[in-house]
């Protein structure tokens, strides 16, 4: 038995009471309800004078029947009408609520807001968590994802301050083991890098001042948006990725580096050899505005181990001004303590809001020029590099060039030199924050060319 609704089928019928309808033949330019086909139901209407019924019916070929099975709608009060004399229109129809597609109550946009059906704020857009930072450039973090190492995949041998591997990291150790850093491909799911660093030389038995931490540094006209010393200062959330061999808790900080003021979260590492997301709300500050310049305002401090000086105080889950005690107090992670330990970190995000939201994957041509704002190898071929020459011991065209991107600030440069001929060496002068020029210093009276092997350019904060 199937529903079937066929067109234009209506016929007659002289039958009485509430049952079966015998039908009566098919009324001119109609079909009669043999359509339906035997055994099947359709929606029926009958019409007999100003009384109506509309329903859901059987019909039979063998004895021209048409059952009377529901009742939809009917002038007498939605029951089956009580059939008298006469003779009634009978025809196959399609009620009209039957004929509007139902749909679920829909999701409506409202002013400045997006709603669900039931009137609540929708929880995910397309499985994305919307936030009021959801758009480009919501990510304060330079290189998060870890993809851009220019200085190359790995520095060894790392007892002192600096930038190793993936740029905007910075490494910062006093006296605290001997470290190597590195752009690892061991990530989680959605990235492709890491930075890895793992201790080589230990350091079980720190002295006070021992410290190893690991930063991002910010500078303050990027931060604007922040509001820090007003009322209407805003909360951060920063997230990121984190994979170790040791497990424990790590403090880490957002320190401000204009007006010396920090405040702290914890994050615990569960398992050993495991990647782990972690998120840390920051509320915000209503002291200490920071300066709307070029350079460093803000600095996200992982702090991995230290020594007294560092820990014997409180951390601090509001702003306050600096106390070395509390910077690294609840920090129980000693991670130069054996040369078995590493780190690896990625996925870095600090956003404005009171939650974490999807990481922003720029695209990798944008992520480079943001970290050549600091770093920058114009030359770096690996074979000598042809950069001019002298005739009779005066200066030739020498070379003059633009940075691929205009740095943060005019920076320092190092050169390396390759081949030489009557060339006693090649100065960088005439240079900014936009362009720069190489020169020779002539050895001679004679004639003779000059090469470079790499050229650097550093205006890190």
């Amino acid at each position: 038995m199937a529903l079937v609704v066929k067109d234009r089928v209506k016929e007659t019928s002289t039958t009485t009471g509430t049952g079966t309808l015998t039908l009566a033949g098919a009324v001119d330019g109609f079909q009669s309800f043999s359509a339906i086909g035997n055994g099947n139901t359709t929606y029926y209407a009958i019409v007999s004078g100003n009384d109506w019924e509309v329903g859901v019916g059987t019909y039979t070929s063998s004895g021209t029947t048409l059952s009377r099975d529901t009742i939809l709608e009917s002038s007498n009060s939605g029951s089956a009408l009580n059939l008298g004399a006469g003779t009634k229109d009978v025809f196959v129809t399609y009620p009209a609520e039957k004929s509007v597609y139902e749909q679920a109550a829909s999701s409506t946009i409202a002013v400045g807001a997006i709603t669900d059906e039931s009137g609540g704020n929708t929880a995910t857009i397309n499985g994305v968590t919307p936030n009021s930072a959801n758009v480009v450039g919501k990510n304060l973090v330079i290189n998060g994802a870890m993809q851009i190492a220019q200085r190359g995949t790995s520095t060894t041998g790392v007892t002192t301050n600096g930038y190793l591997a993936c740029d905007r990291f910075f490494f910062y150790t006093d006296t605290m083991g001997t470290w190597t850093g590195e752009q690892s491909t061991d990530a989680p799911d959605e990235f492709s890098n890491s930075f890895k660093l793992s201790c080589t030389t230990a350091d079980a038995s720190p002295a006070a001042g021992d410290r190893a931490i690991l930063q991002h540094r910010i500078e303050g006209q990027s931060l604007q948006h922040l509001a820090k010393g007003t009322t209407s200062a805003k909360k951060v959330t920063l997230s990121f990725w984190i994979k170790s061999n040791k497990t424990g808790n790590m403090q880490v900080n957002l320190y401000d580096n204009d007006n010396d003021r920090f405040v702290s979260g914890t994050v615990t590492i569960n398992s050993s050899a495991t990647w782990e997301k972690k998120t840390i709300t920051f509320v915000g500050d209503t002291s200490g505005a920071l300066d709307n310049d070029n350079n460093l305002s803000l600095m996200i401090e992982w702090w991995f181990d230290s020594g007294t000086t560092w820990s014997s105080g409180t951390s601090p889950t509001t702003w306050q001004s600096n106390s070395a005690a509390d910077r690294n107090a609840n920090g129980t992670l000693a991670l130069a303590d054996s040369t078995s330990n590493y780190i690896n970190i990625t996925g870095v995000q600090l956003e404005v809001g009171d939650s974490a939201t999807e990481f922003e994957h720029r695209p990798y041509g944008i992520e480079l020029g943001l970290c050549q704002r600091y770093y920058q190898q114009p030359i770096d071929s690996g074979l000598d590099f042809f950069a001019g020459y002298f005739v009779n011991g005066y200066y030739g065209p020498g070379c003059f060039s633009t940075w691929y991107c205009e740095m943060r600030a005019t920076p320092t440069v190092v050169v390396t030199l390759g081949s030489l001929s009557l060339v006693g060496g090649v100065t960088v002068n005439y240079f900014d924050k936009k362009r720069f020029k190489l020169n020779p210093t002539a050895n001679g009276t004679g004639s003779g060319f000059w090469y470079l092997s790499k050229l650097t350019a550093s205006a890190e904060l």
